[in-house]
């Protein structure tokens, strides 16, 4: 459950136990009973507004994996002392981060990328735009609303890995608003 209380906004977790109705000013009003919720948490919504990308062409993802519990990237097993490159197909940008699924055929995302791993996301939002490196953090991973179709979610990290993030996310929030623009105009 979702409320906001003094300007702030919560979430919490709970179950209904029954509905029922009862009196306020004698005005009878219908509720849910609920089960006392173990934990309060931060109930704060997204900082940015998230687009969804073109079918074509495809933004595709460059990037190295390096496993949360480890200092170095996935190497590769080809070139010696180089780190494995994955790719993945952008779906969806916001300033806060993005989403990429697999390149079709390429189970390696599965394998390798785990909630919390760090990746090093090379990319290129639109020709004519700069090729950008992000270093982001693996959020969440779902399948595609009614599809087996594996979603990878992450965020940019800030601080001293993404030095230039705030002139990557001014670029980044200048799609986000084309973008938007252009989706409106198609409707």
């Amino acid at each position: 459950m979702f409320f906001e209380f003094k300007g702030f906004r919560y979430l919490f977790n709970s179950e209904v136990i029954e509905h029922t109705k009862f009196k306020i000013n004698n005005r009878g009003i219908y509720a849910l009973k609920i089960t006392l919720p173990s934990e309060l948490k931060d109930g704060e919504r997204r900082e940015y507004f998230r687009v969804g990308l073109p079918m074509k062409p495809q933004v595709i993802v460059k990037f190295n994996i390096t496993k949360r519990e480890d200092k170095l990237p996935i190497m590769s097993s080809v070139l010696d002392h180089q780190p494995e490159v994955f790719e993945g197909i952008m779906i969806d940008v916001s300033g806060g981060g993005f989403a990429i699924k697999a390149v079709e055929g390429s189970k390696m995302l599965e394998r390798n990328l785990g909630r919390g791993d760090m990746i090093n996301a090379k990319f290129m939002l639109k020709k004519g735009y700069d090729e950008m490196e992000i270093y982001s953090v693996l959020r969440n991973k779902h399948k595609y609303e009614g599809t087996e179709i594996l979603i990878w979610g992450f965020t940019f990290i800030t601080g001293n890995k993404n030095k230039l993030l705030k002139k990557h996310i001014n670029k980044i929030m200048r799609y986000v608003t084309e973008r938007q623009r252009e989706l409106m105009s198609l409707s």
